[in-house]
């Protein structure tokens, strides 16, 4: 890596754009040197995409500096979002206005205009729910084809492949009848696909990146080992850490998952959050009342990969990054963990409750009518301010 000075970002300095415009002209004229870090494991399959997209213009200019590259991969991947979310709009049956808020929340799309793989994760989910519902909620005599297997198929590699914390939601897919694909022989060749998806995505760049990194010597902390050494002999901490994990952190979790941007440093307003929540609140509650048809191995699934996801994850938190964060091993809170994580699996919570008796609420009634307008405009609102708070924490 190649560090030269002003090539960081002081996280509490704002900066003026014509100086960075100007320093991204300059090329480091040092040997490369690579250290190995933390990410030396992380699946290259999110990367995809930017990496494309670098090359390319890499061969169409003859070269491109490490900030050029670096804005070309963000570029990239808010391409991809976007291409992807529409795909998954408009193939979804149920949800659809609250799958537009959940896109366009502050933190969806800085996510989604960063060189992060999250961009990937959250479209990735959006379009498995998409393809899902729209098989499931079919008419009995609708068959599976090439699109809805290419769709599936797209998503769940993302999924499996991007963060394998994220697998369990492809547990979904056990919720579509056989009699969908029309043969069990088909059906099977399309379990195969996923398995095959897995050792894929997954399996494969684990195995080159430890081979990879087989000299390399590994990094890892006395504090965090005798972390896990108190986790083996505590077991019985783990249900009371969880639960009190959830309630510290849940209006943090709350705010995060609206949006916390930057280097979590970048908040907004706690009356603009509220406000949205309320918004998809209603508009969540006002489209699964419309729902028929979600079968109750659905439900149990969604709800299976959904707890799968956060116990792994808490844990994960606790495990891991508690002695990283405090210093200390032991404790009952899981430090580590942010709101972003939530989003992908948030529709799946949704399309759990939905139940078209709550068509009787008097609340559903009144707000079905506005509903609309209320969407498009605290879609367009957040927008603004999103690009507000950024120009302000940045350039002001």
């Amino acid at each position: 890596m190649a560090i030269y000075e002003g090539a960081f970002i002081n996280n509490d300095k704002t900066h003026d754009l014509h100086s960075m415009v100007a320093h991204s002209q300059r090329v480091p004229t040092e040997d490369l040197v690579f250290y190995k870090t933390g990410d030396a494991t992380l699946n290259p399959t999110p990367y995809l995409v930017p990496a494309f997209a670098i090359a390319v213009l890499r061969f169409l200019l003859g070269s491109l500096n490490a900030f050029n590259s670096y804005f070309v991969a963000k570029l990239a991947n808010l391409i991809f979002y976007v291409i992807v979310v529409r795909w998954a709009l408009l193939k979804t049956k149920v949800l659809r206005k609250t799958m537009f808020l959940l896109a366009l929340m502050p933190m969806s799309m800085f996510q989604a205009a960063s060189a992060s793989y999250d961009g990937c994760l959250i479209s990735a989910s959006f379009l498995l729910f998409a393809y899902v519902t729209k098989i499931l909620l079919s008419d009995e005599d609708y068959k599976i084809g090439k699109e809805d297997i290419f769709a599936i198929c797209f998503a769940a590699a993302f999924l499996i492949g991007v963060k394998v914390a994220y697998a369990p939601m492809i547990l979904v897919l056990l919720a579509i009848p056989v009699k969908k694909f029309g043969s069990t022989k088909r059906y099977l060749s399309c379990v195969g696909a996923v398995a095959g998806l897995a050792v894929l995505f997954f399996g494969v760049p684990m195995i080159a990146n430890r081979l990879i990194t087989a000299n390399c010597e590994t990094v890892t902390s006395e504090v965090q080992l005798l972390q896990q050494q108190f986790i083996r002999e505590n077991p019985a901490i783990l249900p009371k850490m969880f639960f009190n994990t959830i309630d510290y952190f849940s209006g943090y979790y709350l705010e995060g998952f609206f949006g916390i941007l930057g280097w979590l440093d970048t908040n907004f307003p706690a009356m603009i959050i509220k406000l949205f929540f309320m918004v998809l609140f209603f508009t969540a509650l006002v489209e699964v009342s419309t729902v028929k048809g979600i079968r109750w191995n659905m439900r149990v699934l969604s709800w299976a990969g959904i707890t799968v996801f956060v116990v792994g994850t808490v844990y994960t938190m606790y495990a891991v990054w508690n002695p990283i964060l405090t210093g200390i091993v032991g404790g009952d809170v899981a430090y580590g963990g942010q709101g972003r994580y939530f989003i992908p699996i948030a529709l799946f919570l949704f399309l759990i409750f939905a139940n078209p008796l709550l068509k009787k609420l008097k609340v559903v009634r009144r707000v079905e009518g506005f509903l609309e307008n209320a969407v498009s405009m605290t879609a367009l609102i957040t927008m603004c301010l999103t690009t507000f708070v950024l120009f302000a924490r940045y350039w002001l």
